[in-house]
């Protein structure tokens, strides 16, 4: 707490070092990364970014919570935008729910605030990705992107209409009101199931 108030400057390199090789003695590294993202270390966040996605061994709450990091950025380019929508809505295996979970939500909370950067091609890569049937948290997700982009395009797609979340999801879609319901912690969920905590291979390794 006392760095993210005095800041990270004098322990930049020895934090990105942790970060980058060990990680896992960090018990809450989405603190962190915040943090960094919220003092401006822009670049540092997209290296990470980028190491994480060279690991061989599965860092997918990583990846996620350094792509949720992007929203607190002082500034967003567009190339920073474009690594949302890919992270948001490929089709390749190799990005994971949690990724996409992650990217979904921060784009929901920056899509209200980036219009500018807002491209035709985003559409279509939000309708390919609900229209290949992923899980109901992400449907629910690109539901409420469409709503921001073009809330009559949400009106072709059929949800479950036993799934109170996904009713709600399509009608706040379709009024063109859904940012702000994004403004929330990671879900629970996403950590316990991808993040350990411990040293990859390592299962004694104790996480501070």
């Amino acid at each position: 707490y006392r760095l993210s108030i005095l800041g990270f400057e004098d322990i930049l390199s020895t934090l990105m070092e942790i970060l980058r090789k060990a990680f896992w003695i960090i018990r809450n590294p989405i603190n962190v990364l915040e943090n960094l993202a919220k003092q401006g270390y822009i670049a540092e966040i997209r290296s990470l970014l980028t190491h994480y996605q060279n690991l061989e061994e599965p860092v997918e709450y990583l990846k996620a919570v350094t792509i949720r990091a992007m929203r607190f950025f002082p500034k967003i380019s567009d190339q920073e935008w474009e690594l949302i929508v890919k992270f948001a809505t490929s089709l390749d295996s190799s990005f994971s729910i949690a990724e996409k979970l992650m990217a979904t939500e921060t784009w929901l909370y920056l899509g209200h605030k980036y219009n500018d950067f807002k491209q035709n091609h985003h559409i279509d890569a939000v309708n390919k990705a609900l229209s290949s049937e992923p899980p109901e948290r992400l449907q629910k997700n690109y539901l409420l992107i469409l709503g921001q982009f073009e809330p009559k395009a949400v009106e072709e797609f059929q949800v479950n209409k036993n799934d109170p979340m996904l009713v709600t999801a399509k009608k706040l879609a379709l009024e063109g009101k859904p940012s702000g319901i994004f403004d929330l912690p990671e879900p629970k969920i996403i950590r316990e199931n991808y993040y350990s905590g411990q040293a990859p291979n390592d299962s004694d390794q104790e996480a501070y």
